[in-house]
Formats: C-alpha cells, structure tokens, sequence
C-alpha cells in the first residue's frame, strides 16, 4: 500500500488522496480513474479472453486471474488454490498453511512464541493462549480409562475422569472381542487383543523384509510368544520393533535355523548387543535350548576388550610392539582376563614412557612409571619377560622400595607413650592421657572428651565404656586407663561439691 508522511494514502498513477483502492498491483494502489488507462484490455495468453492488463506487462504475464487462480497452488503443501485464504510474498498459501505463515508472538502463561494462540473462556482464560497450555486445561489422562481425552471433571482426590467415565455412568464395559470387562464406557477392545492385533499386523509387515522361510517363521513365533509373555504391556509393539533388527541380523548371517547357536550368536552379537536383545535370546532358549553360560559371556566381553586395546594401539608407535605381546601371552596359554590385565598394563606403560617401534626401554622408564603407578607392578614383570625374550631388553625390575617410617599416627602414639612412661600415668597430666587413648583407639580428642566414659573389671580385665560401646584395655594402656578414669572421677566430684 502507497501512504505518504502524514499516513493518508494516495494513488500511484495520478498521486491524488483516496480511501479505497480500485487495483492493486504489485504493492502499488490505483484509483478508478487511472485503472481504465492504465490497464487497457488485450487477450490473455492462455484463454484469449479479453482482460485487463497493465500497459508495460510483458506478453509471457498477460494471463488473466482465471486462469491464474486455475493454475495458482499453495506456496507450503503445493495443492491446487482456486481460493487463496492469505497473500504471502512470493504467491498464496491455503487456509490450512495459513498457521505457519503466521508472526508468532509469546503466551501470555508460558512465555513460548507460538503461531497458535486462542482463547479458552469456558475455563476463565480471556487472552489468547497457546496450544500447550490450553491442552492442560482442556484434556488430562482419565484415571478410569487411561486415555487421554477433553477432561469432564475431576473426583474428591483429584483424579481427572472424561465424560464417558463420569461419575453416574457405567464405569466399564465389555471387551466386544473376548469378553473381558474393560474400565470406562465405550465399545473399546482390552488392551490384550489390542496387543494381539498391533503384534500380528506388525509381523506381516515386517516379514517382508525377511527373505528366508525359517526366519519368518522364528520372528512370527517371537511375537506370538511376546504376547504370551507380556499380554496387557502398554507399549508392546515397540518392544518387538525394538527385536527386529536382531532376527534381520540372522536372516542375513544364518541359512538353516540348526546355524544358531550360543556361540553364534556371542561372536556375530558380542555380549553388550546380546544384552540389548535379552528377550529374543530368552525365546531361543525356551524354544531351540540354546543357552549361553557366564564364562562364555565373559570371555566375550574380555576379548572385545583385548580388540579395544589392540585398535586403539594401532596409530601408536608402539603398536605393534602391543600385538606381539598379545600374541606372545596368548602362546604361554594365559587365562583371558588375566592376559587383558597384563595388555592394559603394557599399554600405559608403553603410553607413558613414549616407546617406539623397537619397544627397548631403561630401567629408569620402568622406575619412573612404576614410581606413579606402584599397583601395576606385578602386571609389568609378564612385559618384563616378553621384553627379554621377544625384544632383547633385559631390564631387571627395580627392588620394591621399603618403608622407612612408620605411619604418622603410629609414631604419634609412640612419642605420648614415652612422655607417659618417664613421668609415670600418676604423673602425667590428664590432658596427655586422654589424647593416648584418644589416638590408641582411632579417635579425635575433641570427640572423644564429647563422650561419657566410665571402667569396669570382670575377670582381671578392664574395660573403657560407654553407651553403646566396650573398648578392651591391653597392655600398656592399662594402667593409663585406670589413672585417667580415676583423676577425670575425682575432678568431677570435686566439681559438683
């Protein structure tokens, strides 16, 4: 539209003020009197009808609006248009695209731009909304029923019920199938011959991707036996899509059913995708006997690690180095894990010493590493002899360094132990007696002063307790026990007089 400063709009032909234009063409307004001599009649290009037609149009746009609105198709879903519900730059879209044309603009509740907003007055909301929000007042899950429907009202503890479920009106009814009664009104099937009827439809289906007889024929038993297993499974179809794959992969691998084995199915599947297919290889077992035993599966797993290790070790220089020494174990007939323990081990240290393609290292590479990762010890002595054997580097393993000092709360304990001895338990004060029994039985001070103790003696033994607790005094702490029970006693009557 053609407005000028002040906001009134004019004619583009003859720049006169008018209220309403007569055409419109390509954004521009003309009045009636200027249409007639701007746009002379001519023929159209497709019918030959006279029309009207702007004077500069080229010959290729002089087509009249019938034949444009015969030919015009929607600019989103491509359908004929003979009645455009909104112009758009560019062409016209439908009445049902009109939605995505739309300017999306915030709901007032939830703050989401949306294209969809409307009123819902019967539920109190006067501004415009969007979908969301209005669905949660519109529609809820019926605690009858279980559908999710145009909520008609709710009960005293709050449970949503639907209109066909609402207090007054038969609560259930009969399955029309096999009899069965189904919560809420209506005519609908239980959710068993529901299932049934999804199970069997999904597997004439999907058997068309099966190109042998015999695979067809397991997959219709697994669904069958699904069925059976999990009758009223609210989502059992996508728990037998979820399979599909896995019979697909037999189809392709197998060509007799007397193929599939444990074994089979360990190497083609490994344990983790086995895992994922627990209730196909549950059906195996119930119908060909096929078992798969613990050691079986971890043996798997073990050598899917060892694969793991090997590619990782590829684009290392040191590699190759790894791939003998694999082979090298494998040759001594070591047990598998232990043999992956030994790979991992080699691997980190062949990772933190930077070996190359020869795999020689120093006896100071080996005390460094072994200086970081002490527990890897035993592990490197299998490396240390492949190295002397397969690579010719006899490196001896460093000596296992010995501790020089005891741990700190020993030695704690220690230094009060012979303050307490040279004075005497009598002598010392309270303060280093309470720390020694403190420290002797694991202890903080402050938390042990937080207690109440008191002694006992049965049978020439004494015994520090409390509620809840008997410590059994030995040894030197005896007398120590016996002196700072008798003092703390004595403060405490002292005290309270």
């Amino acid at each position: 539209m053609s407005y000028d400063r002040k906001g009134q709009r004019y004619c583009d032909g003859c720049g006169r003020l008018i209220v309403k234009a007569h055409r419109r063409h390509h954004d521009d307004d003309y009045c009636s009197s200027c249409y007639p001599r701007l746009f002379p009649r001519s023929a159209c290009r497709a019918c030959g009808e006279l029309a009207r037609f702007h004077r500069n149009a080229p010959y290729t746009d002089r087509v009249c609006g019938k034949c444009e609105r015969a030919k015009r198709k929607c600019l989103r879903c491509d359908k004929p248009l003979p009645q455009a519900a909104k112009r758009v730059a560019g062409g016209f879209v439908c009445a049902a695209c009109v939605i995505y044309f739309a300017e999306k603009k915030p709901c007032p509740q939830c703050g989401r731009l949306s294209a969809r907003l409307s009123r819902a007055p019967d539920f109190g909301v006067e501004e415009p909304i969007c979908d969301r929000c209005r669905n949660r007042l519109t529609h809820r899950t019926c605690s009858v029923c279980h559908r999710y429907r145009p909520s008609a009202g709710e009960f005293p503890d709050g449970r949503p019920y639907c209109a066909a479920c609402a207090p007054g009106i038969s609560a259930t009814h009969v399955c029309p199938a096999c009899g069965t009664t189904v919560p809420g009104a209506g005519q609908g099937r239980c959710l068993v011959c529901l299932n049934k009827e999804r199970v069997t439809r999904e597997i004439r289906l999907q058997e068309l991707a099966l190109s042998k007889a015999w695979t067809r024929e397991l997959y219709a038993g697994f669904g069958e036996w699904l069925v059976k297993e999990r009758p009223s499974h609210r989502h059992l179809l996508t728990v037998l899509a979820r399979h599909f794959a896995f019979f697909q992969t037999l189809d392709v691998v197998c060509d007799r059913l007397e193929e599939v084995s444990g074994d089979l199915l360990l190497r083609r599947f490994g344990v983790a995708e086995l895992r994922a297919h627990t209730l196909p290889v549950r059906y195996l077992s119930a119908r060909r006997g096929i078992e798969i035993g613990d050691d079986e599966k971890a043996g798997c797993a073990e050598l899917h690690r060892i694969s793991v290790i090997l590619e990782e070790s590829r684009a290392k220089s040191w590699g190759m180095v790894i791939v003998r020494y694999d082979r090298w174990l494998e040759s001594k007939k070591i047990a598998i894990r232990t043999r992956r323990g030994y790979l991992s081990a080699a691997t980190r240290f062949c990772h933190a010493a930077a070996i190359k393609e020869d795999g020689l290292y120093t006896a100071d590479q080996i005390r460094h590493f072994l200086r970081r990762y002490p527990g890897l010890r035993a592990s490197l002595y299998r490396w240390n002899s492949f190295a002397a054997e397969a690579l010719g580097c006899e490196v001896s393993m460093p000596a296992t360094r010995q501790r020089r000092n005891r741990p700190k709360t020993v030695r704690d304990l220690a230094k009060l132990l012979s303050r307490i001895n040279d004075s005497g338990p009598d002598l010392a004060s309270v303060r280093i007696l309470q720390r020694t029994i403190a420290k002797a039985f694991g202890y903080s001070v402050a938390r042990f002063g937080l207690y109440k103790w008191s002694t006992e003696e049965q049978e020439g033994k004494v015994w520090l307790c409390r509620e809840g607790e008997r410590l059994l005094i030995l040894g030197r702490l005896v007398p120590i026990v016996v002196s700072w029970a008798r003092r703390v006693r004595a403060g405490s009557s002292q005290s309270s007089d």
